[in-house]
């Protein structure tokens, strides 16, 4: 297909959109009271704390401050059932704003009544001309579009025709949620990479799960009977959320070189080891990066053994060393009756 083609079917995917030539009620803003305004629960900003909103909160502090309110109007939809209060949009940031400065009313581009489907189109179509939402405030819009428009994102074709008629920036999350389909609904509820703590279990990144996908791909290639015995990536993905959630990742340092090494380390191990399994348990730390990994050459580790025994005096054993010996000596034993 030619460069011309595909630029005319990308616009004739845009085009589709349900927001495709809406227009607002009027061209110019009008002022709204402010305890007419509702927030939507399903936009993602309203629901945590986005690390763009700190980003930008000085500067919208200093554009107030300095021009004594709020210059950009926000965006808002009348209520289907009453339409004299209205539903936010776009413009979380300068709504809070106004709202914790004591202001009674704000300037708004009022549009009809819209479905949650086309609320959300037009929240991302906005957006995309802007500083770009967090990627985890991204992938929640297209969540709940999908359920708006019955599209399975475990299926990669409805992932493609979930994004064809939003904006590039937004169809540039296509991969991540071919990605997440891999895990397991629990972890995906909890996607929030630039967003704080909240409660006792801490949100999880795109950036992390992207690398903790990593481990999944090892696990089934390197541990295949391993992963079938515990319900494939979806159980896995579980565990691994579940580790993360525990700061197992981080205990000698930042979680993502945590992640690393232990790819690294189950890379490292024979096919299938029961290592894996612990690891998974929470009972075997893989994770500590700069630290001796794993050895899965049992001839080399043999060699590696009777060279460390060799130089050992037997009266300078210590108690520990001797249980541990003796726990290796069974171990071979079993191993080779």
């Amino acid at each position: 297909m030619t460069d011309v083609a595909t630029n005319a079917s990308r616009v004739a995917g845009l085009r589709t959109s349900p927001v495709h030539n809406i227009r607002p009620l009027k061209d110019d803003p009008v002022e709204l009271d402010i305890d007419a305004i509702e927030i939507d629960p399903t936009n993602p900003g309203s629901l945590t704390d986005s690390l763009r909103y700190k980003r930008r909160e000085p500067s919208i502090d200093d554009s107030w401050d300095i021009l004594g309110g709020i210059v950009y109007p926000i965006v808002v939809a009348q209520k289907p059932d009453d339409p004299a209060r209205y539903i936010h949009v776009d413009g979380f940031g300068r709504y809070k704003q106004a709202q914790g400065r004591g202001a009674r009313r704000i300037r708004a581009i009022v549009y009809p009544p819209l479905t949650l489907e086309q609320r959300i189109c037009l929240r991302q179509t906005l957006n995309a001309a802007q500083e770009p939402f967090d990627v985890a405030s991204i992938i929640k819009d297209l969540q709940a579009l999908a359920l708006e428009r019955s599209l399975d994102l475990r299926d990669s074709t409805q992932i493609k025709l979930l994004v064809r008629d939003l904006p590039d920036k937004v169809q540039k999350r296509e991969q991540d949620l071919v990605v997440l389909a891999r895990w397991h609904p629990d972890a995906v509820k909890r996607i929030g990479e630039s967003y704080g703590r909240r409660g006792p279990e801490s949100a999880m990144g795109m950036d992390k799960v992207k690398e903790l996908t990593k481990i999944m791909d090892i696990i089934a290639t390197k541990h295949p009977e391993v992963a079938i015995e515990l319900g494939g990536d979806m159980a896995v993905s579980e565990r691994l959320f579940a580790l993360y959630n525990a700061d197992a990742f981080s205990r000698h340092g930042r979680s993502q070189e945590g992640i690393r090494a232990a790819a690294d380390a189950l890379r490292d191990l024979q096919s299938n080891d029961r290592r894996v399994r612990e690891f998974l348990a929470g009972t075997l730390d893989l994770t500590a990066a700069g630290n001796p990994r794993p050895i899965g050459n049992l001839v080399k580790l043999c060699q590696e053994v009777n060279n460390l025994l060799l130089t050992k005096d037997p009266s300078s054993l210590t108690e520990t060393e001797c249980r541990a010996l003796r726990g290796i000596q069974r171990s071979i034993e079993d191993l080779l009756a």
